[in-house]
């Protein structure tokens, strides 16, 4: 998703976190492009998507203003884009991982990622985005496959629509 995008006009919009979940992390920072009269409207559209903040997902247009230290906080959703986000935590060994993200680059999601310290050593982090053109119930079912033979642990870190 950012590969393509230039970020010389992009601004990092910052996500307070809880650092006593999982991840430790007690905030994350997200590419936003301002959108017309930013300074005043306050108006980004995310251009990334989260690896550890729920309830957001890629081109959402959220409000944000500077904090005490002059960054630039999150406050709230503006619009929502209609696309979903999952969280895969992936071993680095897993022999299965490119046969299931397969499935799910052929129903037009993609994915950014990092490495994670867990309480079960090193993983892989991804966030799976589903794009609202996408087949989401079709998704899940193979978010759920791969957690049930063992590829990834995940969660929803925001799902746009019901998949029923």
């Amino acid at each position: 998703m950012t590969d393509d995008v230039n970020h010389a006009h992009m601004v990092k919009i910052w996500f307070k976190l809880d650092p006593k979940r999982w991840h430790r992390h007690s905030s994350e920072s997200l590419w936003a492009e301002p959108l017309a009269h930013a300074s005043e409207s306050g108006a980004y559209r995310l251009m990334n998507s989260p690896l550890h903040v729920d309830g957001i997902s890629f081109l959402d247009i959220v409000h944000a203003a500077p904090g005490r230290d002059g960054v630039l906080m999150f406050g709230r959703v503006i619009r929502r884009s209609g696309h979903s986000t999952f969280m895969l935590l992936v071993p680095p060994d897993s022999s299965s991982f490119g046969e299931y993200w397969e499935k799910l680059r052929q129903l037009g999601c993609s994915h950014e990622w990092g490495e994670q310290k867990t309480s079960m050593g090193k993983r892989i982090l991804y966030s799976v985005d589903v794009p609202e053109t996408s087949d989401l119930g079709a998704a899940v079912q193979i978010l759920d496959e791969g957690e049930k033979r063992g590829v990834w642990m995940y969660q929803v870190g925001h799902k746009a629509r019901s998949t029923t």
